[in-house]
Parts: structure tokens; sequence; C-alpha cells
């Protein structure tokens, strides 16, 4: 079914995922293309997002869709606010009747960490690195050694399962200005795709890297306006990781100072990203 995943956040809400399988004439009969794109793989990736849209809401007037200045799309009524972003043989959206949104999705490849420097500050960077610690300590973690409670969940500096205050810390990291976490938590599924739930310790900086550039940029395309610092004004504070999904919570920095919760989730080597206020 190539609408993999589909995720009703609220009654004016939702957001889909579909895995491209099909041909241009499959979503011409319901979507028209809007625009001259002259590569066949980024004209099918254009019809598939829109027809995700048509999937979410069947009556999404799509031929209303316009193009901003900033090559975001939206609608001139704002009868619903939406985003799109495509990767490889996926198309994911958001829609939404009363809140901006944002979405995004990536392929995890180490690439990212070429540029690591160029999207995300210090402490962001120090974040990411105690995350990697703070998995291989979780997955050495069977005997119950120094570092770790019983569940094998990381404990904190201030002692076996309390942090400084005396307080239980066994599921927090902290690193400079910026804080991961991580819980034991059921995974979610999509039907006929799995899941990254098995972090490689070859790869887990690679995923976390590719989460955080794809939180960023479903950020960026929450805020639909161009002169976006990554590094400057998309500030990640702290991520809750639990499996292969998790919560980044997030500032925004560009005119005002705005918190946002961005959502995120692993699949086939891919991370999508949303967010909605």
């Amino acid at each position: 079914m190539p609408l993999i995943y589909q995720h009703q956040i609220n009654e004016n809400s939702q957001l889909g995922v579909w895995h491209i399988a099909e041909g241009e004439d499959f979503f011409l009969e319901r979507v028209p293309l809007q625009r001259e794109i002259t590569h066949w793989h980024k004209r099918l990736q254009h019809l598939a997002g829109r027809y995700l849209l048509t999937e979410l809401v069947p009556d999404f007037p799509h031929e209303l869709i316009r193009i901003a200045d900033t090559r975001k799309p939206f609608l001139e009524n704002e009868a619903w606010h939406f985003s799109l972003s495509h990767c490889g043989d996926y198309a994911a959206a958001i829609v939404s009747r009363d809140k901006r949104v944002g979405v995004d999705v990536e392929l995890v490849s180490e690439k990212v960490a070429r540029v690591k420097h160029k999207f995300l500050t210090e402490e962001e960077l120090s974040m990411v690195d105690r995350g990697q610690e703070t998995v291989d300590r979780q997955q050495g973690a069977g005997d119950g050694g120094q570092g770790t409670d019983n569940s094998g969940q990381v404990t904190g500096d201030g002692g076996q399962g309390t942090d400084n205050s005396g307080q239980g810390a066994g599921d927090r990291v902290e690193s400079g200005g910026s804080q991961l976490s991580t819980v034991n938590h059921k995974p979610s599924t999509i039907p006929g795709h799995q899941l990254s739930t098995n972090y490689q310790l070859s790869t887990i900086n690679y995923q976390l890297l590719t989460a955080c550039w794809s939180i960023k940029e479903a950020l960026f395309k929450w805020k639909g306006s161009g002169e976006i610092d990554f590094k400057k004004h998309l500030r990640i504070e702290r991520i809750e990781l639990k499996e292969n999904e998790g919560k980044a919570y997030c500032r925004f920095l560009k005119d005002d100072d705005v918190e946002l919760v961005v959502d995120f989730l692993f699949f086939n080597d891919n991370c999508l990203s949303w967010v909605m206020s």
C-alpha cells in the first residue's frame, strides 16, 4: 500500500508518508502538474506530494496552490496550512486547518557529517556526541555496570540512578546547554516497512545528525520565509529519543523567540520530522 504512514495529529491536522511506486499517469488522473519540471524523478516526487494531499484531505483544493518567492507552496485563502517534502522514493505531507506546519523527510547518510558545523552550534554538536555515548553505554549495559541502572538506562553523574540533586536521572544525559534523553519505549510501526529500531554503533551518529538537519528543515518550512540561518536562528535545546522516534525542543530566534516542539521518527533509513504551532 503506497500510503505507508498516516497520523491523525488532532481533529484538524494530519500527517502522511507515501512510498512512490507508481508512474506519472497514476497521479495525473487525480492531480495536475502545475509547473514545468524537466527531470522525470523530480516530476514524480512533485506529483506524489500533491496526490498525498488529496489522500489526507479528499477535497483539498490543489488547483489553488501557489508558490511563494521562498518556494514554499501555499493556499491564498489559507483554508488549509500545509507543507510538503520528498526524498528518494518517499513523499511526506502535513495539513492543518488552524496551525502553521512544517514537514521534512531525509535519507540518513554519512554525508551530513561533512557539513555539521554549518548548521549545528557547538552545544548541539556536543549533544549529538553525548547521544552516541549514551547509546553505546545502553547497548553494553546488560551487566548493570557503572553508569547504568538495572534496567540498562544511563544514569547521571551524581551517582547510580540519581542526578546531582538526588532525583532520578536514569533516562537523562546533559551536555552544555543542550540535552538528549533516551528512554525505553515500544516503537510504532509503519505497515509493510521496517523501522530502524536497532541502532548500530557505526551509524547512530549519522542518524542523530540527520535528525538534527531534518528537524531544522521542518522548522524552516514552518516559518516559510527566507533569510534563515540554520545555525543562528534555529536552535535545538533538548532531544528526547525513544527507540526509533523522539521529540526535539527547539527555539526559533529570528524576529521573536518562539519555543517549538518537533516530532521525528526513523523508518527505512529515513528520518521524518514535523512541527505544528
